[in-house]
């Protein structure tokens, strides 16, 4: 579904020389070549437009309206992941991928913590092993981590395995304390469940603070706890837009869209109750070209979107043998247009050539082929 890069550039070639018009080197073409991609790539969102006011019809082939959202289609991305802008990730080996170094044990008498590495027994999911069996009393790993004072940071733990050694169930402990003082900051605690993930946010009150994973089991029955990811970050309504994103569609959260509104317009919803944005209701704000807000400040992730992307940069790529330029088709990247857009390709591509090559005939001769074929699809 792509139109050969090489195909157009030899029929441009062919045609700009003919009566010694010119010849278009490699780096002229592949900079007209994008111009002109783009350009008719934008023309798709005029047409668009300008077809929403018109009805179709009923052939197979030739719906307009349907052709054109046939070469969007093209560029179509559904239910892209958008990370969280909070910044860097605060846990030092926070998936347990190389080994738990960095993670030291509190109460070691109590049972045992080992490091499991991915492998098939456990789907590839490396994680910390916690084992209560000992001394009727908990066992846990903790780590420091670096904050700033008065600002809000977001835990997130992943249970990845719970073996039940009997009498009780496994019960795990997350807490986050100040190292200053000792403060607690946040807490969560309960039966274990594979596959849980906790959630959790705290305001830092030291410019550090420590992170407890606790299996709080104390029934000496064996009981496991494995933590398979923990995350710590400052907290963000901010969310990255994907970097090749060029017409922005929908924004979900947990699979419920979200709606647009200004940034001017947030103070007045949020001020009254019945307004004010909630999980199952999400709003969002565009930041920049780059990045949106989404509220409520409690939803930290599930944030997907739908977009259309921008097309690839066509390169010919070549080789020089004998003083020539030979193409390089390994090297090379095709027009991402729908093929019936070869022809227009070539078109268009020679009209700009024209005028670089100071050739007001190359111009006129590609212009009047452009208004015939504009002719034709108007008709």
């Amino acid at each position: 579904m792509a139109v050969n890069i090489d195909t157009v550039y030899q029929r441009v070639l062919a045609i700009a020389n003919k009566e010694q018009r010119g010849y278009i080197t490699p780096q002229e073409f592949n900079l007209l070549a994008n111009q002109v991609q783009m350009a008719m790539y934008e023309d798709y969102f005029y047409a668009l437009d300008e077809m929403g006011e018109r009805h179709g019809n009923d052939t197979e082939y030739a719906d307009r309206l349907d052709n054109l959202n046939e070469k969007i289609s093209i560029f179509s991305m559904q239910d892209v992941a958008l990370a969280n802008s909070g910044g860097a990730e605060l846990m030092v080996n926070g998936e347990f991928d190389s080994n738990i170094d960095d993670w030291t044990v509190a109460n070691a008498a109590n049972g045992t913590v080992v490091w499991e590495q991915a492998g098939a027994a456990n789907n590839y999911d490396s994680s910390i092993s916690i084992t209560q069996s000992a001394n009727a009393d908990t066992i846990g790993v903790t780590q420091e981590f670096t904050t700033v004072v008065n600002d809000r940071y977001v835990v997130e733990v992943n249970v990845s395995g719970v073996t039940d050694g009997g009498a009780d169930a496994p019960e795990y402990n997350i807490g986050i304390t100040a190292t200053s003082d000792g403060n607690a900051l946040g807490l969560e605690r309960g039966y274990a469940s594979a596959g849980e993930v906790i959630t959790f946010e705290f305001l830092a009150e030291s410019t550090t603070s420590k992170i407890s994973l606790t299996n709080f089991s104390t029934n000496n029955a064996g009981h496991i706890v494995k933590f398979g990811r923990v995350s710590v970050k400052k907290k963000s309504t901010e969310y990255t837009l994907p970097s090749d994103l060029y017409r922005f569609g929908t924004l979900l959260v947990s699979n419920k869209e979200a709606e647009q509104v200004l940034p001017n317009e947030l103070r007045y919803i949020n001020a009254a109750p019945l307004t004010r944005p909630t999980t199952s209701r999400p709003i969002y704000t565009r930041k920049n070209l780059n990045a949106v807000n989404v509220y409520p400040e409690t939803i930290t992730s599930g944030v997907t979107c739908n977009y259309v992307r921008k097309p690839s940069t066509a390169e010919w790529d070549y080789v020089v043998v004998s003083e020539k330029a030979l193409y390089n088709a390994t090297g090379s990247t095709h027009f991402e247009l729908h093929p019936s857009e070869e022809t227009y390709l070539v078109i268009r591509i020679l009209e700009l050539a024209g005028v670089i090559l100071n050739k007001q005939g190359l111009v006129q001769i590609a212009a009047n082929e452009e208004m015939q074929i504009a002719a034709t699809h108007k008709k």
